[in-house]
């Protein structure tokens, strides 16, 4: 299976997730109801100006997030503007509430990450125009890395971990994951281990 063959078929699966996935955040939102607030950032379309040209930290919940804040603290210092996005409440209150005074003065914005579809991508990029994106942690979501490679955004993986059973599965099969892998611009690793598998697959 070749990765555009790939893509199209993850892109058309997306469109049949979509409803079960609004359900339980439908669901979810009972009990929290951040759940369901800003649903329209989900689809890329945002009520408030975003910082322009930020560095965009992408941390899926409080863990990824946590794991950021030195970053996120470093990059403020140096003048740059920061976008963080996140998928739980969790995250959301938890950046907003570490860096309630950078919101305050704009040099950063926290907005739900959205779903991982290219037209919801392009969408944010072309509300704000980051100058690159740091996914945390390893995530691997195919259609981020695809469509900013294709709109000339740099995507660094950060933390980025690739367990050796996993590579050795990967490569037995089509190699999905390690040709997604391949298209970002690099990845920021914690040991010689992980710089000799990623530089593996490219």
């Amino acid at each position: 299976m070749t990765l555009k063959i790939f893509i199209l078929f993850y892109q058309v699966l997306w469109i049949f997730l979509l409803p079960p996935i609004l359900l339980y955040l439908r669901m979810r939102g009972r009990k929290d109801d951040l759940y369901w607030k800003h649903l329209g950032e989900r689809f890329g379309h945002y009520s408030c100006d975003l910082p322009q040209s930020p560095i965009w930290i992408h941390a899926v919940s409080i863990g990824e997030f946590r794991s950021s804040t030195a970053l996120i603290h470093i990059a403020l210092k140096r003048g740059h503007r920061v976008l963080v996005t996140t998928f739980t409440p969790a995250g959301r209150r938890e950046a907003e509430r570490q860096f309630s005074a950078a919101v305050a003065e704009r040099q950063l914005a926290v907005v739900w990450a959205p779903f991982d579809m290219g037209w919801c991508h392009r969408r944010l990029i072309k509300a704000c125009q980051p100058r690159i994106c740091l996914p945390l942690e390893g995530e691997i979501w195919p259609a981020m890395i695809i469509t900013m490679r294709e709109a000339s955004v740099p995507l660094y993986l950060c933390n980025a971990q690739y367990a050796r059973r996993s590579m050795a599965r990967d490569s037995k099969g089509l190699r999905i994951r390690q040709k997604v892998i391949a298209q970002c611009a690099g990845a920021f690793v914690k040991s010689g281990a992980q710089k000799d598998r990623f530089a593996a697959i490219g």
